[in-house]
């Protein structure tokens, strides 16, 4: 079955790029986003980034837009509270991109990131603790998992002649119940099971780890990061309001 946000092997730049730069990517994406108020500089990072998916990526538009699709009601929803509350059009328009501009990157980033390599890009490039680059690795392979343990139980659902149409609020919430929480219990169940399966293995039982397969950023991703980073701090002192990304850190600073 061919699951939304599972890595597919390929030979893109982004495939070839090392997964801890493209890690830190996203964060420079989000802080981007942080300090972005108006909505013609989300939207132009937004279609920047699925230039970047299109060609750096080789993913299709149509993929992209699905991906877009699924948090479009929640932007759409965050837009007009903004607009509502706060009375800014703008503002409430440049809210709703947010959500949808951190999507993009996030599809990116899983589909062209073989998780195993991520492991080791964590532990061997960015220096992180081996026991939370194992974390970071079981996370990230549950998500296709648990997206294809949702189609079973719908499945089943509809198989047992569940209405799986519902509309309307309660619709949507007892659709919600019969689907969330078997997908819960499975999400305890297979925890359990991978706990106990590293406990039996001894892991974690010496600080340091051996690997088979050695990885480091390129000078190509080095120059793709700086670049960035760049960027971000020409943007944050000119166009941007860097104090509102201060007083995300420190909100003392107010």
């Amino acid at each position: 079955m061919k699951l939304k946000f599972q890595y597919r092997p390929g030979n893109s730049l982004f495939h070839k790029m090392d997964p801890s730069i493209k890690f830190i990517w996203m964060v420079i994406i989000v802080l981007l986003l942080f300090i972005m108020t108006d909505p013609f500089s989300v939207l132009g990072l937004l279609l920047l980034q699925i230039l970047m998916g299109k060609i750096g990526a080789k993913m299709g538009l149509s993929e992209m837009a699905r991906a877009l699709v699924i948090i479009a009601p929640a932007a759409l929803t965050v837009s007009l509270l903004n607009i509502f509350v706060i009375g800014d059009l703008l503002y409430g328009a440049a809210m709703g991109l947010r959500m949808l501009a951190v999507v993009i990157p996030g599809v990116i980033f899983s589909k062209t990131t073989d998780p195993r390599r991520l492991t080791f890009s964590l532990v061997q490039v960015l220096k992180f603790p081996y026991m939370f680059g194992f974390m970071i690795n079981t996370a990230y392979r549950f998500v296709p998992i648990f997206e294809d343990e949702l189609n079973s139980i719908t499945n089943a659902h509809i198989v047992r002649g569940v209405d799986m149409e519902l509309k309307g609020i309660r619709g949507r919430f007892k659709k919600l119940q019969i689907t969330v929480e078997p997908l819960l219990i499975g999400v305890i169940r297979r925890s359990q099971l991978t706990s106990m399966a590293v406990q039996n293995r001894a892991f974690g039982a010496y600080p340091n780890r051996t690997y088979t397969y050695v990885t480091k950023a390129t000078k190509w991703d080095k120059i793709f990061l700086a670049a960035w980073i760049i960027a971000f701090f020409i943007y944050a002192f000119t166009l941007g309001t860097p104090s509102q990304l201060l007083s995300t850190f420190m909100p003392w600073a107010k």
